[in-house]
């Protein structure tokens, strides 16, 4: 028989239960990008923008409307204690203007406040979308350059190794040639291994030559091979 392969459901996205500060006015979220935004994320960013603004601007709003109808409320309370019977037709309509004013400021100010109710709620979807983009473009820079950081370490290791191992050498090299002739000198003497250096070596060179550990050695390489007499760090 033959079975048949489940199709592989798509990951749900994270919920971001918390609410996450608007995005848009973080100066680390806009230094992070280092530059041009991809276009997607330039769309959400703008979308995000237009409803912030949206927002402050109808608080704006309300607030010009309670203090406008706090005017006429006023006018109209001043106007009922300054009744006459040569002015009552005048005041009555004007009471009537500013009452059919109040009354669109009132319908105004419950659109504006159902707004303030529902925008909050919009401006954190919305946030929340873009949190979700800028994860999405970043992560996988993330996993690249930690795959990247691991075979730098394991090919920096190996060199860690293979370069003790020539130093661990030149020492061993070093030690060798030193009791060479500190061997040839007691057997021989000074002034016979003089006549031998002569012949092998050459008058004009110095049979310093051949005395390596007497040669100046790197300190870094010292203080390398002092590291790792604990072993190579994995």
């Amino acid at each position: 028989m033959f079975s048949i392969a489940k199709k592989k459901e798509p990951k749900r996205k994270p919920a971001l239960r918390k609410s996450i500060p608007v995005l848009i006015v973080n100066k680390d979220w806009h230094d992070l990008f280092m530059g041009k935004k991809p276009a997607k994320i330039q769309a959400a960013e703008k979308r995000l923008e237009v409803l912030v603004k949206k927002y402050s601007q109808v608080k704006q709003e309300l607030k010009e409307y309670e203090g406008l109808k706090k005017q006429l409320l006023e006018g109209i309370l001043a106007d009922m204690n300054s009744i006459s019977e040569e002015s009552t037709d005048q005041l009555e309509k004007k009471m009537e203007t500013n009452t059919s004013l109040i009354q669109d400021l009132n319908a105004r100010m419950d659109e504006g406040g159902d707004l303030l109710l529902d925008l909050p709620h919009q401006i954190d979807e919305c946030n929340k979308e873009l949190i979700f983009q800028t994860a999405e473009f970043f992560y996988p820079k993330l996993i690249e350059n930690t795959k990247e950081y691991q075979l730098l370490a394991e090919e920096i290791n190996d060199l860690r190794r293979r370069l003790r191992a020539k130093l661990e050498r030149r020492v061993e090299i070093e030690e060798r040639n030193d009791a060479i002739y500190q061997r040839l000198h007691q057997i021989l003497g000074a002034e016979l291994l003089d006549e031998l250096d002569e012949f092998f070596i050459g008058r004009q060179m110095n049979r310093k030559i051949y005395d390596l550990k007497g040669q100046e050695q790197d300190a870094e390489d010292s203080a390398f091979l002092a590291e790792g007499a604990g072993g190579v760090k994995p």
